[in-house]
């Protein structure tokens, strides 16, 4: 993190298949501002004794953790550190709007709702009950977290560069 100057923006991505023996998808490390928006982070493998997870925060400030899904990883390691997670899933369980651990009907289940890496470089949501499809950040909520490095056009858009309709997580 370059003595706690940098800021981090993710957003739209998919992190799939990636292996390492702590953390294997993003480590964020002293970084002075990280918004994570927008992303599915699934099927990622620890393979170390000392498994931190997915996504590792350590000494960062996470401004912004909103839509993602983080759930699928190795060990159930999804998420280590201090996060705030809103409109999320991480894990088996939802974050709602204000960041706190909510029910979903049905509840979330990675296995069933969660499809594998497709050629277009997403994991696709399947069913057409899936607490993924209707608990997500609705679209203005997600253009108003706008920064100097990060457009509301990137934020209104999806993984695949669609228009965001409905408030659908990931």
């Amino acid at each position: 993190g370059d003595n706690g100057t940098i800021t981090f923006n993710c957003a739209n991505s998919t992190f799939s298949g990636n292996q390492a023996a702590r953390r294997s998808a993003i480590f964020l490390y002293n970084v002075k501002n990280a918004n994570l928006i927008s992303n599915t982070i699934t099927g990622n493998v620890l393979t170390g004794s000392t498994k931190t997870g997915a996504v590792d925060n350590n000494a960062s400030t996470v401004n912004v953790s909103c839509n993602n899904i983080i759930s699928g990883n190795t060990d159930n390691k999804d998420a280590n550190g201090t996060f705030t997670h809103k409109y999320s899933i991480v894990g088996s369980t939802y974050y709602n709007a204000s960041g706190a651990a909510a029910t979903v009907d049905p509840a979330w289940n990675v296995a069933e709702m969660l499809g594998q890496l497709n050629k277009y470089g997403v994991c696709p949501l399947l069913g057409s009950s899936n607490p993924a499809l209707t608990n997500g950040m609705p679209v203005a909520e997600l253009k108003a977290l706008a920064n100097d490095y990060l457009s509301a056009d990137v934020l209104g858009k999806d993984q695949l560069g669609n228009e965001r309709t409905g408030n659908v997580i990931g």
